[in-house]
């Protein structure tokens, strides 16, 4: 079985798909919820129960993970409806780097008498290195969009404590200096933070990944954490060989892509590995595919040989 992860496969919705990436999607059988993020997408295709995404999240940020504990603390809007608060998609935030920049440090000045820094490794993507893992269960923010919170906060021997944090952080970010100048501009504060994804990447148990091929940070330390060597990016599927076991490629060329330069990218990609992809599943040179994309768009399709042959399928 090869596991082939694609950030940002799909764009805009006006996209077409190239030829043979089309067959694929349209072929396959679609997952009930595919994973909208790299990290969440590398857990399932290692076939990891539990896997500390925000540590897999931060090697792509470019943080040295070693065996701290991460935990996910993003700046989220929330809105109120009728009786309860609702989290807005943070896409529509649009915060920028020094935005974020202030209001970390806010947050840090308060939190640094507790030993909590928040570090913001991307404007929408802030995380707290711990020494000790919190006893906290926490759902993915992808999956509290447009949703009441109460059910979804953090659960746990811990979670009394870990409320107080976001608590407090409403009340310091509700008239921070940033947030007035959004709103005087019609734009959604920054008024909370949510916590998920804990953990630590030296606790991931064996993987069901027999070889790994990617340039991304996350895959290669999630391989080291499961013992197996991560060999870089191939160009295309006929540098892997035959493919007997179960195996991981992770293509990140769409995530660094520009707008204007999507679409030779993806022709490149149905030369070197979709229109190939689609002919080896026929022959059976491929047993099976997992096909997932992340990003505002996410969809996981698989495939084996008689998947493949569904050409009614369009």
């Amino acid at each position: 079985m090869l596991h082939l992860i694609i950030p940002q496969l799909l764009g805009h919705p006006d996209e077409v798909p190239t030829p043979a990436l089309a067959a694929l999607l349209a072929r396959g059988g679609p997952a009930p919820s595919p994973p909208a993020s790299p990290a969440e997408a590398l857990c399932r295709a290692a076939g990891l129960a539990d896997c500390p995404l925000a540590a897999l999240s931060a090697a792509d940020d470019g943080a040295d993970i070693g065996d701290a504990c991460w935990l996910r603390a993003d700046p989220i809007y929330l809105h109120l409806n009728i009786d309860q608060l609702v989290l807005t998609d943070p896409r529509g935030l649009g915060l920028g780097s020094a935005e974020s920049a202030a209001l970390a440090a806010s947050l840090n000045r308060h939190f640094a008498a507790d030993g909590l820094e928040l570090l913001p490794l991307a404007p929408d993507r802030w995380y707290l290195k711990l020494e000790r893992a919190p006893a906290l269960q926490t759902t993915p923010l992808t999956q509290v969009v447009d949703q009441g919170i109460d059910r979804h906060l953090p659960r746990g021997a811990d979670a009394r404590r870990w409320r107080s944090v976001m608590n407090e952080a409403q009340m310091l970010l509700h008239e921070h200096p940033v947030n007035q100048a959004r709103e005087a501009q019609g734009l959604p504060p920054v008024n909370s933070l949510w916590l998920w994804g804990g953990g630590r990447l030296n606790a991931a148990s064996q993987s069901r990944i027999a070889s790994c091929y990617a340039d991304a940070p996350s895959a290669q330390a999630l391989a080291r954490a499961c013992g197996l060597p991560c060999q870089v990016e191939p160009t295309g599927l006929a540098e892997l060989g035959p493919i007997g076991q179960e195996t991981l490629v992770v293509l990140n060329g769409l995530r660094t892509t520009p707008a204007n330069e999507r679409r030779e990218r993806l022709r490149d990609y149905e030369r070197r590995w979709f229109a190939p992809l689609l002919r080896a599943l026929q022959q059976g040179r491929v047993g099976g595919l997992d096909l997932i994309g992340t990003g505002p768009r996410p969809v996981q399709v698989s495939l084996d040989r008689r998947a493949a042959w569904r050409i009614w399928r369009r």
